[in-house]
């Protein structure tokens, strides 16, 4: 990436439990991380969804952006997606790392 370009991220949220009628409440939030893992930037709401079907909903596509400022500095940097289960009581965290030449 370059500096003032934008990353983008797509996944599916999976193995999230179920409570009556097939529902389902998960979240998402995120964090960036420098080379040295201290946090520069973090929302950890993102976004969240909650629904409820005949059949259960077996994965929640997920999809994030993230405008990478003009004066970034040049280096490697992670992003940090961290997933929450609402119902199942569970987190899950996927770190991706990323550089910004």
């Amino acid at each position: 990436y370059h500096p003032g370009e934008t990353l983008w991220a797509r996944f599916d949220i999976v193995g999230y439990k179920f409570g009556p009628d097939n529902l389902f409440e998960v979240n998402y939030g995120l964090a960036v991380l420098n080379g040295e893992g201290v946090q520069l930037f973090s929302q950890p709401g993102a976004a969240s969804e909650t629904n409820h079907s005949f059949y259960p909903q077996r994965y929640v596509p997920g999809v994030l952006s993230l405008n990478l400022d003009p004066n970034v500095p040049k280096g490697s940097y992670t992003l940090v997606i961290t997933v929450g289960d609402k119902i199942g009581g569970q987190t899950y965290k996927s770190r991706q790392p990323f550089r910004v030449e």
